[in-house]
Order: C-alpha cells, then structure tokens, then sequence
C-alpha cells in the first residue's frame, strides 16, 4: 500500500495524518497530549445545564461503551445501527462502535418505522440502538416491531426503559460494567488500524429505497483535514487570518447521523484538538444561547436553520465575541441569506463544500 499523508501546511498548520491513522488512534493522541481540554459541551432540549466532556473523559467513556457493546455481542466488521440524537453520548456510542471495529450506520432520530425497518433490512444489522422516546416517538416499541420481520437483528439496545420491551439495558450495562469482566478472546485489544476498512455506511431513504454512502477510516480523517485546508484558505485569502487550533470550538445544528453533522462535532475538533457544541434537538433560541455561552469560533448550520437563527438574533441579539466563521455546506450561499447573516452576526456566511479525498466511496 503506498504511503499516504494529509498535512495542512504553513500558518495553518494543524497536525498531519499519517498511514495507520484513524478517528480512534487520533483520539488517543489527542486525550494523552491534552487530556483536561473540553472534547464536546451538549445540551438536552429544555434544559439550562451544559454537560461539559473532557479529551480524556471521552475516552474513557468509549472505551467503556466498547466494552458494553462487545458484552451484547457485536464484534468486529459487523454492521450496528444508531437511531440517536446529537449528545455526547451519541458520540461516544459511535466512537465505540469504530473502537471495536464494527460498521455504524447512523439514523435520523426522527425517521419513521418503514424508514428504519428499510434501512435495517438492507444494511443486514445484527444491532440496533435506540433511545427509548424520542420527540414523542415511542423509538423503542418500533424496534421491537419491526425486529420481528428481521433476522439478521440479533441485538435490540435501549437507553432509557428497556425492560417495557424486552430490550437489552445499556444503561444498566454501563453502569454495571465495573463489575463486569470479558471473557478470554473477547477482551478489547489495540484499536484497529485498518485505514482501508469500512466504518461507516449513511443511508439515504427515498420513497423505495435506500441508497448507502460507505466510508473509509481514512476517508473520515482526510475528508475532515481537507474541508479544514479549505476553510483555512478561504480565511487567508479573505480575512488575512489563521485558523486557531485548538482555540476552535464549533457549534453546529447539523444532526451527528450526517456527515455534515458528523465532520463539525466530531472530526474536525478531534483533528484540531477543538470542541464541538450542539443541542440535542433543533430549537434556534436554545441553540444560540448554547452557542454563545460555549464562545463558538464557527458555525456550520443548513440554509433553513440559519434563516430561523437570523431571525431569533434579531427578536434577542447574543453576543457572540469569538465567532469568526458562519458557514454550511453548500457550493453557493443565497445572497439575501449572506447579508442577513453578515449583519446580525458580523461575520460573512461561506459556503464550505464537503472536500473528499481521493478514493471509492
């Protein structure tokens, strides 16, 4: 295999990416080099306490939830589905699954029944989790619903009431774990370090089918660092500034079952050494009242949550002192959008097309 590596060069500089390296290897680096820096800070809709996670929290988090999911028996190149919203712990579930080297495949929370009984049927998941209500959707009782006209689901997971459905607890087993011990043969070793390996596979559900995007390990990182040259680029040229790595904290709306959800909460802070920040639902008060106390340097938003943010700004203006970036992702930004942005929030919105690296997806 020939060598590969993705540096950001100059006074842009962020760190480079070298052949071996994953998302989870990179986590490592980044919880020994700077272990007390805040990794995520989520907020669960309606509530007015920000719950902070360290680099070194995180990993121990995922390594735990690794553990937990090992003991429900998934193992390594086997497909598990996440139907969560964005909060730390989706986070830390979604690491944990790449930590054991298993596929994720992430799910809108808010997709229905047929959509998720679609999306489980044609990824063959041997697991499925589940928060058990959401948004008033009883998320639980559809997995055991549809479970029954699927084989290859051998694993129902619930955060929150499991026992209602006959679903395994993962809170119980998460906070049991301490007691717990894996068996000889099924105790976590080295991350795996299979660059080329699948890990991700992103459903597209249309009206009969479902279409799968499939990702690399290297694919994840190289995609994050060449979005984050981009970015960088475009500052220098337009603005005469640096990026400030690991000063970036990134607030996003974008949901973590997304890649474009996935790069600014996940990837680009562990690359960066940064900090994502995101509500756990889509509310524009509540998100930027988030944003502002978080002191977000970038925010990357769809064009119709950035035109309810414009508005909520005007209704109650924040101060948001740090913020240096507003961007989505898109090739072109509507220019009544852009002025509106520019004017409420002093800063231009970009346009920050997803930059893949070469390969098969």
């Amino acid at each position: 295999m020939a060598e590969r590596t993705v540096t950001l060069t100059g006074c842009h500089r962020l760190t480079s990416l070298a052949e071996g390296e994953t998302i989870i290897t990179v986590l490592y680096r980044v919880a020994s080099a700077v272990p007390h820096r805040p990794a995520l800070l989520t907020r669960g809709f309606g509530r007015s306490r920000t719950k902070q996670i360290s680099y070194a929290q995180l990993l121990e988090h995922v390594e735990r939830v690794a553990e937990v999911l090992t003991l429900c028996g998934v193992r390594r190149g086997e497909t598990i589905a996440l139907q969560v919203p964005n909060c730390w712990g989706s986070a830390a579930l979604m690491l944990a699954c790449f930590r054991i080297g298993a596929v994720v495949v992430p799910v809108h929370p808010g997709v229905d029944e047929d959509g998720l009984e679609r999306v489980l049927a044609g990824t063959g998941a041997c697991a499925c989790v589940v928060f058990d209500t959401y948004l008033g959707q009883r998320n639980a009782e559809r997995l055991l619903t549809v479970s029954e006209r699927l084989p290859a689901l051998r694993h129902r997971i619930v955060l929150g009431d499991a026992a209602a459905t006959g679903a395994l607890d993962f809170d119980q087993l998460y906070r049991d774990r301490a007691g717990l011990w894996l068996p000889e043969g099924e105790r976590l070793g080295p991350p795996p370090r299979d660059t080329d390996g699948p890990c991700l596979s992103v459903p597209a559900i249309g009206p009969t089918s479902v279409t799968l995007t499939h990702y690399r390990h290297w694919d994840l990182c190289a995609d994050a660092f060449l979005s984050m040259h981009a970015l960088a680029d475009v500052l220098a040229g337009r603005d005469k500034r640096p990026l400030q790595p690991p000063g970036e904290v990134f607030g996003t709306s974008y949901p973590i079952t997304e890649p474009s959800g996935l790069m600014p909460l996940l990837w680009q802070p562990l690359l960066t050494g940064g900090t994502g920040v995101s509500t756990d639902r889509w509310a524009p008060d509540e998100c930027l009242d988030l944003f502002g106390e978080a002191g977000v340097t970038m925010m990357l938003c769809p064009a119709e949550h950035w035109e309810q943010l414009l508005e909520e700004q005007r209704l109650r203006p924040r101060p948001l002192p740090h913020l240096h970036t507003a961007a989505l992702h898109t090739t072109a930004v509507p220019p009544e959008l852009a002025a509106g942005v520019e004017e409420a929030f002093g800063v231009p919105l970009r346009p920050m097309p997803f930059q893949q690296a070469a390969g098969d997806r």
